[in-house]
């Protein structure tokens, strides 16, 4: 897996993974949505973002965030430590 730490006032790192497997052959739009989460977490204070193949982790002390490429979209995983009912959830597990 490679990965990226990003801190406050780095540079985005997607521009560092143009030909990554992660993003290569994947529509513009889906690799700005991308980008978009990616400039995001990076708000929130230091993140690691680790790619390999098709998935993204993002992680600070903990994973907080998986990401899947599929063909159309970007799925979203978000690692809560608590269940939250809300309608933009459309499954909710529980792991331990």
């Amino acid at each position: 897996m490679r990965s990226c730490i990003h801190t406050q006032g780095s540079a985005p790192c997607l521009r560092h993974w143009q030909s990554d497997e992660v993003i290569r052959n994947r529509p513009e739009e889906l690799v700005e949505i991308l980008s978009s989460i990616e400039t995001f977490a990076r708000s929130l204070g230091p993140v690691e973002i680790v790619m390999r193949e098709r998935y993204a982790l993002l992680r600070s002390t903990r994973i907080f965030a998986d990401l899947v490429m599929v063909s159309d979209a970007v799925r979203a995983v978000i690692h809560l430590r608590r269940r939250v009912a809300h309608p933009l959830f459309f499954k909710v597990g529980v792991s331990d």
